[in-house]
């Protein structure tokens, strides 16, 4: 099953698999982490049930049924499992009742449609069960049986261990087979204890992955989900066994490349990713265990240069094989830097060619039967299977149309026939029953599919901008601001992901779609740097800019679009968690010059920032300099020294502050239509209020959870608050060294209370070199959201065109 052939070969005898301690922690194995992310994102969904249902000819005893059911349920941990809704944490219910039930369907008209409703229910992951079953009585010895679990606890593999216990189990004879001496916790302890080793395999991962790009699933996205049915005929199949023997492959290898030809066809892609399952049971130990072992990797296809079915067996071979050598879990790929821009889970190849010896029953007949499913965590899940004399797939699909999908089942099989007797036959020979679907722009948003996780994205963005809002439309042209983001992904934190995302994802994922595939890939993780491209392309030096207090960036994006194609830009944003305690201004720009450094190697540079980001530029400039390297330009924009901002008495601090909002708040006001204006006062007041009591609340909490430990969560705004107080002490502990460089300082031309008359800031007496003065208009709050933005990027460009003009001239 699913690359077993390859898993046996590998397997060699192993050191003895510890036993858990009793009492230990439970934790996740790196699937189950996988699957319980997903399942949250997702929300209600049945997308990770997995289910078998059997007809049933003959008597039926249900109690013995019953009676077996609670025997396996005993017998396995994991079927007894649950998982906290907060954090995954597993826990373990002792055995009890099964819920069981019989359902009198003989008067139902679509009867199969009932058992499909019932096995594409949600299963409640923290209260259970989740295993569980149900008897269909279809007529006078006439039933059908439908077991249902939850991969968080149970794999196909498992379904198999299930099939065969509960045959014991119906006869009353469930102890007479062997228990494994381990259990599924187990397991998980000695996959935990391999992460160092494992991780060692991420090289391969990276240079396999290298450029790869999205698979382009063919006609488009449309918006329909179902399953489509196929099969081969005896004669091919037995033909594509044959050839796998002939090649020295597997007839998983075959008909993967078939698959990939099927794909090559619609899309002329030649390097489609497509993944595939693997068993996950690298240790005969780990056999008859019940629990989630499986796991997914991607498989790179290469189909360049009009090969034959030899050439795609002789291509597929290695990166089949490589791929289940260097097994690592699937997140860990999904999280690379060169994937996590990418998604690599659109479509899903799957072999079942493991013999199982199926559910018996005392007297009865019993054969299994396809209940029709619509829910697929794949775009496309291409599910093929052999019962000994032919191969039959289950294509179940998302975000498509059936047409497309009929036609790429249709086009498989023809495929199937023409290379299992034909095998040197090239791609472009393979026949064309009927016009090719090929990849489309994306329909109209009526009619545009969407994922659950998009759904759910979509709702969290209509919400926030009070609109209708497309999975395809850019946070930042439909109105989008910092202040608006950090609105919305504190929503999509505690709906969602549960865990903290930086702002900067809105810069790298600006829309439904692309923030759903980010999501899902966990890559807003693997992917955070300081360093974030704002605005990567020109072939001007590229300019560096800053953060201000609470250390993110995203306040620069209208900035970046406001600058000209010659010019880049790249933001810095500050770590997620204080360096070695508080904040130091010193020890945050050696980070940041690092990092610069990846991007730009030698000078000359260009730094700046806003407020708090002015001096740590000022800072990082410093370093460059006494590093030896050139720094064409530091950029401030309002940011006072603090004995030069700070009024010498209490009355006067406070009348600064209130009379800085108040110029801020005037201003804002000023650009609102008149329509909204009465709602936006409102607003400010009442969200002002709010957001003051639930601060003090959560401190209160804090302080509590200091006393009694008890591993509270906080809000965006709390730990948005916590960093802020780290950067004032920060500026107010700067001291800084004199500097012999050129300086432009950017000063909003209205002041609270004509304070800070001194256009320099106070950095005038700091500066030996060259220093330029600059007054925008408005307020100092502002200076980087539209429409004042173009303005600051005009003069940000015009001083740095004259800073490296003096350059090239040798001025100073």
């Amino acid at each position: 099953m699913l690359l077993h052939d390859r898993l046996r070969e590998r397997r060699q005898a192993s050191d003895r698999i510890p036993v858990r301690a009793p009492g230990a922690e439970l934790r996740l194995s790196f699937g189950q982490q996988r699957i319980w992310r997903l399942s949250r994102l997702m929300g209600d969904s049945a997308a990770f049930n997995i289910d078998s249902s059997y007809e049933v000819h003959g008597p039926v005893d249900v109690d013995a049924v019953r009676a077996a059911m609670e025997a396996v349920i005993a017998r396995n941990e994991a079927l007894r499992t649950v998982f906290s809704s907060e954090d995954g944490q597993p826990s373990i219910l002792p055995p009890g009742r099964v819920e069981f039930a019989v359902e009198d369907l003989t008067a139902d008209a679509a009867p199969l449609a009932r058992v499909a409703a019932w096995v594409e229910r949600p299963l409640d992951t923290s209260a259970g069960p989740l295993f569980t079953g149900r008897l269909w009585r279809l007529g006078t010895d006439h039933h059908i049986l439908s077991l249902l679990a939850h991969h968080l606890v149970c794999d196909g593999w498992s379904m198999g261990i299930i099939e065969q216990q509960l045959t014991h189990g119906y006869r009353g004879r469930l102890a007479e087979l062997d228990r494994p001496p381990i259990d599924f916790v187990d397991f998980v302890e000695w996959e935990r204890s391999r992460e160092e080793s494992l991780r060692a395999h991420l090289d391969h991962w990276r240079s396999t992955l290298a450029g790869v790009s999205a698979l382009q699933l063919p006609g488009g996205r449309g918006s329909e989900s179902g399953e489509v049915l196929l099969e081969l005929s005896e004669a091919v199949s037995a033909r594509i066994n044959d050839l796998a023997r002939r090649a020295r492959g597997t007839p998983f290898i075959v008909l993967l490349a078939i698959f990939a030809a099927t794909i090559h066809r619609h899309t002329a892609q030649e390097d489609p990713v497509v993944c595939t399952p693997v068993a996950g049971r690298p240790d005969p130990a780990f056999e008859q265990i019940i629990g989630y072992f499986n796991d997914i990797v991607p498989i790179r296809g290469q189909l360049s240069g009009d090969p034959d079915l030899w050439a795609l067996i002789e291509r597929y071979r290695p990166a089949v094989f490589g791929a289940v050598e260097h097994g690592v879990p699937f997140q860990w790929i999904a999280g690379l830097a060169e994937t996590t821009s990418t998604p690599l889970t659109r479509a899903l190849f799957a072999l079942n060619n493991v013999p199982a010896t199926g559910l018996k029953l005392t007297a009865a007949t019993v054969d299994p039967v396809q209940v029709p499913g619509s829910t697929s965590d794949f775009e496309l899940g291409w599910y093929m299977r052999s019962d000994g004399s032919r191969y039959r797939a289950t294509v179940r699909y998302r975000s498509s149309s059936a047409a497309v999908v009929e036609k790429l089942a249709d086009d498989f099989t023809t495929f199937a026939e023409t290379l299992a007797g034909a095998p040197e036959t090239r791609l472009s020979e393979l026949p064309d029953r009927s016009p090719s679907w090929t990849p489309a722009d994306p329909p109209p948003l009526a009619s545009r599919p969407r994922s659950l996780l998009e759904s759910r994205l979509q709702r969290i963005w209509e919400r926030a901008f009070s609109r209708t809002v497309g999975v395809d439309d850019d946070f930042f042209d439909i109105g989008g601001h910092s202040l608006l983001a950090a609105e919305l992904i504190a929503d999509i934190e505690r709906e969602i992901s549960g865990e903290p995302i930086p702002l900067a994802t809105l810069l790298a994922a600006p829309t439904v779609a692309r923030l759903a595939q980010i999501i899902e890939n966990n890559g807003w993780r693997a992917a955070w740097t300081a360093l974030v491209p704002l605005k990567p392309t020109g072939n001007r030096p590229p300019l560096f800019f800053a953060h201000a207090h609470g250390g993110n960036v995203i306040g620069y994006s209208h900035l970046a679009r406001a600058m000209s194609a010659e010019q880049p830009l790249y933001g810095l944003q500050a770590p997620r968690k204080p360096m070695h305690g508080p904040f130091r201004i010193e020890e945050l720009a050696r980070t940041y010059v690092a990092e610069i450094r990846t991007v730009q190697p030698t000078g000359p540079y260009l730094v700046g920032g806003w407020c708090l980001g002015g001096d740590i530029a000022f800072e990082v400039a410093q370093q460059l300099h006494g590093a030896g390297s050139e720094v064409a330009l530091v950029l401030m924009f309002d940011n006072p020294r603090p004995e030069h901002a700070t009024p010498s008495s209490r009355v006067k601090r406070i009348a600064y502050r209130i009379g800085d909002r108040l110029v801020h708040e005037r201003w804002n006001l000023a650009v609102v239509p008149w329509r909204d204006k009465v709602g936006y006062v409102a607003d400010r007041v009442s969200g002002g209020i709010a957001r003051r009591t639930v601060g003090v609340l959560e401190r209160k909490m804090t302080d509590l959870d200091g006393r009694l430990p008890l591993g509270l969560p906080h809000s965006r705004a709390f730990r948005q608050g916590e960093i802020v107080v780290h950067h004032e002490k920060a500026y107010e502990n700067y001291q800084p060294r004199r500097y012999a460089g050129r300086v432009a300082i950017f000063r909003a031309e209205r002041q609270p209370l004509g304070l800070l008359s001194d256009p320099s800031l106070g950095w005038s007496r700091l500066v030996d070199g060259s220093l330029r003065l600059y007054e925008l208009p408005g307020p100092r709050i502002g200076l980087f959201s539209m429409p004042r933005v173009q303005r600051t990027a005009s003069l940000i460009e015009n001083a740095i065109r004259a800073a490296l003009e003096s350059d090239e001239e040798g001025s100073p």
